[in-house]
């Protein structure tokens, strides 16, 4: 399969990273994988901005999805996916969402980058462990939103996307076939990912497996970038039909 593989979709945060950071050799196994005619696109949870920067800077990257499937970065734009109608509407609406879950669980720091989001408001996990994340996500479900977390964030929404619905959405436009693509991720956000075929969660995805209705089809040895870095080294190696 590998040497048929059109397309690389990948979580970022604590999927390609280490303490927050993308690792050089992380990034140069991209590189060299976009070298041998892998497309690489990112799928993340960070805000829109975020995702306009990186694909600006790293030369291997086709595109970015941002905000959990709410954009898209590609070609230096930025271009909403998710249906929100009039936007500083759709803000004001989340921003009341965020207020009352701070009423109810005390004052939520909200994540770095917040005001640059178009999509979703995102609440900062540091220092809320995962059954208090839940429990703020399911009253955010209450107040009439959608939300998901990741390992570091907590996402709040109104509208219906999520990672693979756009990762099908960038399928269709860059006329990329489904069956040809492998995912990956680390967390519950992650989840729409995994229901691909061909996906696979980095080794600390194992933190979040009772809490999966969808698991990924294979979990590297590793945790983080070092897992990553062991399916790229993997991809590289059987595509190549040489040791890597």
């Amino acid at each position: 399969f590998c040497r048929e593989l059109q397309a690389l979709f990948s979580d970022i945060d604590d999927t390609l990273t280490i303490d927050g950071k993308i690792p050089s050799y992380v990034i140069d196994a991209l590189y060299e994988l976009a070298d041998a005619g892998v497309r690489v696109f990112f799928v993340t949870g960070r805000p829109a901005a975020f995702g306009l920067a990186l694909e600006n800077y790293f030369g291997f990257l086709e595109g970015v999805i941002v905000e959990n499937g709410g954009a898209l970065c590609t070609g230096g734009n930025i271009e909403t996916l998710a249906k929100i109608g009039d936007t500083d509407e759709y803000r004001a609406d989340l921003l009341s969402i965020y207020r009352k879950l701070c009423d109810r669980f005390g004052t939520l720091p909200t994540s770095v980058g917040n005001e640059f989001r178009i999509t979703d408001l995102a609440i900062d996990r540091r220092g809320i462990d995962d059954g208090r994340t839940a429990e703020i996500a399911a009253y955010a479900v209450g107040l009439g939103a959608n939300s998901v977390f990741s390992s570091i964030q907590i996402h709040i929404f109104k509208h219906r996307m999520d990672k693979g619905k756009a990762v099908n959405a960038v399928c269709r436009r860059f006329g990329i076939q489904r069956d040809r693509i492998m995912t990956i991720g680390d967390s519950p956000n992650d989840e729409p990912l995994f229901g691909f075929e061909r996906s696979v969660g980095v080794a600390n995805v194992l933190r979040y497996l009772n809490r999966l209705a969808i698991k990924p089809a294979y979990i590297t040895n590793a945790p983080k970038a070092l897992g990553a870095l062991e399916l790229i080294r993997e991809i590289l190696r059987k595509r190549r039909g040489v040791k890597h």
